[in-house]
């Protein structure tokens, strides 16, 4: 029996816990936190955090695994492509994991490559702030720590109406949130925002794209419709750029989630790239509508195995994944499902998933990791999930009483 590493134990890594267990893989889960729901459904877990590198190092030669490996995690990448170095396993490197997940080092290959990106500035301290501060245009950028994933301290800044001490304090939050105390201004790209899956094995490219819809007015995800209505402008040109970045980090097989912008002028800027498969369950609702299973193919791609899937892809209907989410933060005191609600669009095929029990602490929604559930549907039109989506949150499907905190 193979044995993998799986890097993570939260809700979105217990998935692909359980598809390597379905797979007969022998699942040794690693987290810092020895609560998270993985651990459940693993043989093995480890209380270490992902960032340890020596200590799962360690782990791994313990264990002699076959694969390391996560889903939905950014943090963790460099330390899979640390293990894969050391124990020469198939996978990621580090350097291809730091070029790919550090904000600033992949907006230098961008350059590099001469490849759509957005304008850029990189801060560490204050004086490298109040120098980006005295040399941006007055208009709107993205602020981000260099390298978190979820949506973890990205602000959208108009510099227009934000003076220098608003900026610096904002940009020290960035800084403080990074791993490597590092942020990044980038220009703001308008356009209609996606997000892409896929896998690159021996020269075939294979690639997903959703419409995305954010969080109020910030950057936050909170929807995805499978296919993207624009996927057949969208892909060659996606293609062009994911090619050459794979090339140019001599890369050959590998699993990867990105985001993006589609502008008006027919352009696509690629914001973030990382290999691994993506959260807020896109693999999901790709494989609801293709069959097409990317956890399953990011297991085979780790492990080294051969990869078998089917090139015929046939979407008859399109799939899509909203996130249930609260404006405050309380405690969970009553989810009672509200039928007369539901019944509303008992036209569209869907599920929902209530991830809070009662007595549960509820966070404001600022991240990805702040979701109290999802609604799952699927339909031909469209335009019915748009406006299932438009139409609908927490308060649709649940009753929920808060107390004060």
């Amino acid at each position: 029996m193979k044995k993998i590493i799986v890097l993570g134990a939260g809700n979105y890594q217990a998935s692909l816990i359980k598809k390597a267990k379905e797979l007969n893989f022998y699942v040794i889960s690693v987290d810092n936190n020895p609560e998270n729901i993985g651990h459940r459904y693993s043989h093995k877990s480890y209380n270490c955090s992902t960032l340890d590198k020596k200590q799962v190092l360690s782990i791994a030669k313990k264990e002699n695994i076959d694969a390391i490996i996560t889903h939905a995690s950014d943090i963790a990448i460099e330390t899979i492509g640390y293990v894969n170095d050391i124990l020469n396993l198939t996978g990621i490197s580090c350097l291809q994991a730091q070029c790919l997940t550090k904000k600033e080092k992949f907006r230098l290959l961008q350059k590099k490559l001469k490849l759509f990106h957005p304008d850029y500035c990189i801060i560490s301290d204050i004086n490298t702030t109040i120098r980006t501060y005295d040399t941006l245009k007055r208009k709107k950028y993205i602020l981000k720590p260099s390298d978190r994933s979820g949506s973890l301290g990205i602000t959208t800044l108009d510099l227009s109406q934000i003076e220098q001490k608003e900026f610096m304090t904002l940009a020290n939050e960035a800084i403080h949130l990074s791993l490597s105390k590092i942020a990044i201004v980038e220009e703001y790209i308008s356009g209609d925002a996606f997000s892409a899956e896929g896998f690159f094995i021996n020269n075939e490219l294979r690639i997903f794209v959703t419409q995305k819809q954010h969080y109020n007015s910030s950057l936050i995800p909170l929807s995805h419709i499978f296919p993207n209505p624009h996927s057949s402008e969208i892909i060659p040109l996606l293609k062009q750029q994911l090619l050459a970045i794979f090339g140019d980090l001599n890369i050959s097989r590998c699993v990867f989630d990105l985001d993006g912008v589609f502008t008006k002028n027919k352009e696509v800027f690629i914001i973030e790239l990382s290999p691994r498969t993506g959260g807020n369950y896109i693999p999901e609702i790709i494989k609801r509508s293709t069959n097409i299973d990317l956890i399953s193919i990011s297991l085979q791609i780790a492990l080294g195995n051969k990869v078998e899937v089917n090139l015929e892809e046939k979407i008859s209907y399109y799939t899509g994944i909203k996130l249930l989410v609260s404006e405050k933060s309380g405690v969970l005191q009553r989810a009672k499902v509200m039928l007369s609600n539901i019944q509303m669009f008992d036209e569209i095929e869907y599920e929902t998933i209530l991830e809070k029990q009662e007595g549960d602490s509820v966070k404001a929604f600022q991240d990805g990791s702040k979701k109290i559930g999802y609604i799952l549907c699927q339909n031909k039109d469209i335009k019915q999930i748009e406006h299932l989506f438009s139409n609908i949150g927490l308060e649709t499907f649940y009753e929920v009483d808060y107390a004060n905190i």
